[in-house]
């Protein structure tokens, strides 16, 4: 599963938060389109029981999806739009998320001058002060 375009595409995906194992797999599902845990295995050389932790995990994520025969479970990647969808509103949640920590910055700084203990000054005069 080693080449340049794998290589690109799988920083790609561990930018957008999986690690490089989840990105191997669900490059690999990709590929396969639909897939047993063992045909996985062998495409991206993560041994089988490796293979179904990354597939639990990327399922959570919502990335992966399995099949209903009960006897072989198939698996399937979710389309590379509905991926770009994902990121799409991420992107947008963290340009939310940044916006309401900038109008948030002016109250913080108050706070942030509040809490700082000011230096006390006193003036003695005279020889014993």
């Amino acid at each position: 599963m080693k080449n340049t375009k794998n290589d690109l595409f799988i920083r790609t995906l561990t930018d957008f938060e999986l690690s490089e194992r989840e990105a191997c797999v669900y490059l690999s599902l990709v590929e396969l389109e639909l897939a047993t845990v063992s045909q996985i295995a062998d495409a991206t050389t993560i041994n089988r029981s490796s293979t179904y932790v990354v597939l639990e995990s990327l399922k959570k994520k919502g990335l992966v999806s399995v099949s209903e025969d009960k006897k072989v479970q198939r698996y399937t990647s979710i389309s590379p739009d509905m991926l770009f969808e994902e990121a799409k509103n991420r992107a947008r949640k963290a340009e939310e998320i940044k916006n309401k920590i900038s109008d948030m910055i002016p109250e913080l700084k108050a706070l942030h001058r509040d809490t700082k203990q000011k230096p006390k000054v006193r003036v003695f005069e005279g020889r014993q002060g």
